[in-house]
């Protein structure tokens, strides 16, 4: 249920008045910044709350431009390590669907025993319910750590934007893919460094596993193999480190001052490595 602009109003004694419901009392996790614009209510799984829209001033950017090279950071995302940095840092995403796949498993059965519609089948419904929120919790909250951790020590934050309905077509790597939520972390990663006045610039995944970072040569790689080894220039480093390297070659690359100042959210066109190869590397890339 959404509130537009009018029907509410936050008391000191913290207190909600509610159009056609009257006062409600909230617990307030932060104080509220800048003007209240819309209010909304949200049950989830028996539990209520208020979500605040507010308006306020977004911080000053530092001109692309004029950002120093190390206050960049190329970000790779993947599964073996969930988010790889230029900087050779790493993190590994904690798969907190697997830690509860065993018990959601157990209430699912639980479940299919019990006649539908009656009180132990919505008590199981319930505690279903719950999991699966503490699963969304627990990985929001880790992906909200981590982004900041990054936005910390960096100026610009440069990511694939990936085609993860696409990646989820691959069965043996979709529950994988589904409970990394890439799509989720992009997104926030995007939202957050507006909020903390950062530069967040998208590019194409394309060539970004299979490119050499220093030279720019086709090097085929299948998804199990971990290390890239350039044939070309005789680099040797881990796979997503290569891939974070040269992502970060594209964020700098669309950095200059005929950006035009385009919105960090829709970029057009987005950086790739395809102006960057010779046609006949990209024209046979599809083979690999």
């Amino acid at each position: 249920m959404t509130y537009p602009q009018l029907g509410f109003k936050v008391n000191p004694d913290k207190k909600l008045y509610l159009s056609g419901i009257g006062p409600v009392r909230i617990f307030m996790h932060r104080p509220l910044l800048g003007e209240v614009e819309r209010l909304t209510i949200k049950r989830e799984a028996s539990e209520w709350y208020v979500i605040f829209i507010t308006q306020r001033e977004a911080p000053s950017k530092p001109p692309l431009d004029a950002v120093p090279e190390e206050r960049i950071r190329g970000a790779d995302l993947g599964l073996e390590k969930f988010a790889t940095l230029d900087n050779n840092d790493d993190a590994d995403y904690p798969k907190y669907l697997r830690q509860s796949e065993n018990r959601i498993k157990t209430l699912h059965r639980s479940l299919a025993h019990k006649k539908k519609g009656s009180k132990r089948w919505k008590r199981t419904c319930f505690a279903l319910a719950r999991l699966h929120l503490s699963v969304k919790r627990q990985r929001e909250d880790w992906q909200n750590k981590r982004i900041v951790e990054i936005l910390s020590h960096c100026d610009i934050l440069v990511m694939e934007k990936l085609n993860v309905e696409g990646m989820r077509k691959n069965s043996h790597l979709a529950k994988s893919i589904s409970d990394a939520s890439f799509g989720k972390f992009i997104r926030k990663a995007a939202f957050k460094a507006e909020l903390l006045g950062k530069h967040f610039i998208p590019v194409d995944p394309w060539g970004t596993t299979q490119l050499c970072h220093k030279c720019l040569t086709w090097v085929r790689k299948d998804l199990a193999e971990r290390k890239h080894v350039c044939p070309n220039c005789g680099v040797k480093l881990p796979r997503d480190l290569n891939s974070a390297l040269l992502i970060k070659k594209l964020g700098i690359l669309s950095c200059s001052p005929s950006d035009g100042g385009l919105s960090p959210a829709e970029p057009k066109p987005l950086p790739s490595l395809r102006g960057m190869v010779s046609q006949s590397v990209e024209a046979g890339s599809h083979q690999f």
